[in-house]
């Protein structure tokens, strides 16, 4: 983070290992842990394509709250993966003018930055910027830049490159 100044913390090396027994782990553990994680239903409320830019607006209708930040709402990257991935696979059908998905898309590479905690479960943007290559193989890598916000600042980006391989008629 801009301005932030880390401090290396002096702590000791102790280089022996040990077991960490359940009754010390389990209080640290977050709800993950301790209940899996909560099946987030989400829906797109709007999807706009320029031909090159996918953006979306989307929603959760079902979501977990933070009880160690103030039982607030916040959109954890789980759930903000899942739905870059799955507009993204949009955009790159939409890309290729395919109208159906008929194979899996594969991900080859990942890099994700959380800048500030998207509070608003009801109306989060997506922009995915995508250019895609063909390889000599007949497959497709589309490597998509994508922001995630809401109103009051909340901010993720992804940039994601993704391997499908096309059906025939697309491949030729």
């Amino acid at each position: 983070m801009p301005g932030l100044r880390m401090q290396k913390e002096n702590i000791p090396a102790n280089h022996a290992s040990r077991e960490v027994k359940p009754d010390e782990y389990w209080p640290l553990a977050s709800d993950y842990l301790r209940n899996g994680r909560r099946n987030e239903e989400w829906s797109i409320n709007r999807i706009d394509w320029d031909g090159e830019i996918l953006r979306a607006s989307c929603r959760l209708e079902g979501y977990a709250v933070s009880k160690t930040d103030q039982n607030r709402f916040h959109l954890s990257i789980f759930a903000a993966r899942e739905m870059e991935a799955q507009l993204a696979i949009i955009a790159i059908h939409l890309k290729l003018g395919l109208k159906q998905k008929t194979t899996e898309v594969w991900v080859l590479e990942c890099a994700e930055k959380c800048i500030r905690a998207i509070t608003t479960p009801t109306d989060f943007r997506f922009e995915i910027q995508l250019e895609t290559e063909r390889t000599s193989s007949g497959k497709s890598i589309a490597t998509c830049q994508s922001r995630i916000w809401d109103a009051p600042g909340g901010e993720i980006t992804l940039r994601v490159k993704r391997l499908m391989a096309l059906p025939q008629q697309a491949a030729d």
